[in-house]
């Protein structure tokens, strides 16, 4: 599971990777998906090189194998990358990017063949316009090729579901709600190490880019380059998401100098918020009020932003006791904004992390008003989970960035 190209359609490869956050599903039932959190070591063993994807238990281990009292028992249970609802959408995103920029290309060659024939001495405009339009299509046209590769590359090695196998279920632990009232519902995928290439493995970088929405990847791709603003030009001519800065950067005066994302829009994951900065956050957001802000990488939303603001005690993921659980609000509806949906089926596992990359916890679920939308995303604050994780598995750590 090797990233192919120039990295230039980070969007459209980044399902195919093991870029976090990942879209899994279980082999066995491919159609109960859900997404991959982070990447751990296991122990502290030198000679131990497994390395362990965070999810959710009921992610790993779905309703058809699921058991009364929130225990988990089957036979190995082995995870693929994709399931089928994720794989057909990456595929028919490239689809639908090669027929925009076929597009593309027919339309900025009409409009190039209609400008006046060049000539010494034309309007300083038409000579622009003309050098504009040479350099979209020159650009559409690499885009568009790099795509067909990619599709091609993708048919050959990823359409079975062996092909996309990730690793198995190492330990699904119960769901269940602990001494402290945190909801505890997570599972360890321990990766075959043979299914990835380490020398393009990126390890806990989160993807902050674009979702892989229709209509993000047309704001993504399809807009003219040169007035595009989807992307913000930083220090070291680093291209950052317009989005990055709006949301987690609200502020203009608190931007740091140098973007904390590289060049492939992935963010560096180092250590955890502490308990006591979840009880008084610093960040500031829109409303000068005081809040953890917030992004996640998920199967279903991809990327979305945040605020996490708020302790709720609800019953669900089938324990019977009330558990406490932090709430991610989206941002404002009445903006009409597409952050205002955090979350929704299939995020599940996904981690949520700080603009500094630092983790905040682990999304379990939501819910809200309406059937088609989870108004309130919730998350188990990783400085508990680690308690968790640390009894289960000692000297079990988070996987370096550059493993």
């Amino acid at each position: 599971m090797a990233v192919i190209g120039s990295h230039d359609l980070p969007a459209l490869q980044k399902p195919f990777t093991p870029t976090l956050g990942l879209a899994i599903a279980p082999l066995h039932t491919p159609y109960y998906e859900g997404s991959g959190g982070i990447f751990l070591r296991l122990s502290n063993n030198k000679d131990d090189n497994r390395i362990g994807l965070l999810t959710c238990a009921h992610v790993s281990h779905p309703p058809p194998v699921f058991q009364k009292g929130g225990k988990y028992s089957s036979p190995r249970n082995d995870v693929i990358l994709l399931g089928t609802g994720a794989f057909n959408t990456a595929v028919h995103n490239i689809i639908l990017f090669i027929r925009h920029q076929l597009f593309t290309i027919i339309h900025r060659e009409q409009d190039l063949a209609d400008l006046p024939a060049q000539e010494e001495g034309e309007a300083g405009k038409i000579t622009a316009k003309r050098k504009q339009l040479m350099r979209l299509i020159k650009t559409a046209r690499a885009e568009l090729k790099e795509a067909e590769e990619l599709h091609t590359y993708v048919t050959k090695n990823f359409t079975t579901f062996e092909s996309r196998m990730l690793g198995f279920a190492l330990h699904s632990a119960k769901v269940e709600v602990g001494a402290d009232k945190f909801l505890y519902d997570w599972s360890v995928i321990q990766l075959d190490n043979d299914k990835i290439d380490l020398a393009e493995f990126k390890g806990n970088r989160l993807f902050v880019g674009a979702s892989l929405s229709l209509s993000s990847l047309l704001s993504l791709y399809f807009s003219p380059r040169l007035t595009d603003p989807s992307f913000l030009s930083y220090t070291g001519g680093t291209k950052v998401p317009f989005a990055w800065y709006r949301y987690m950067y609200p502020r203009t005066k608190d931007r740091p100098r140098d973007p904390p994302i590289d060049g492939d829009m992935l963010l560096p994951l180092k250590g955890h918020v502490t308990e006591a900065e979840w009880r008084n956050p610093q960040d500031l957001d829109t409303y000068n009020k005081k809040a953890l802000l917030a992004v996640k990488n998920g199967r279903t939303t991809g990327t979305t932003f945040g605020r996490v603001n708020g302790l709720e005690s609800v019953i669900r993921n089938g324990t019977s006791q009330p558990a406490l659980q932090f709430l991610v609000c989206g941002y404002d509806s009445e903006i009409n904004d597409p952050n205002t949906q955090f979350s929704d089926a299939g995020d599940s596992g996904s981690f949520v992390v700080a603009r500094d990359g630092r983790l905040i916890g682990q999304l379990t679920g939501g819910g809200g008003p309406r059937a088609d939308r989870m108004e309130r995303s919730y998350i188990t604050p990783y400085y508990a989970l680690k308690a968790a994780l640390d009894q289960k598995f000692p000297g079990c750590h988070l996987l370096d960035v550059d493993t």
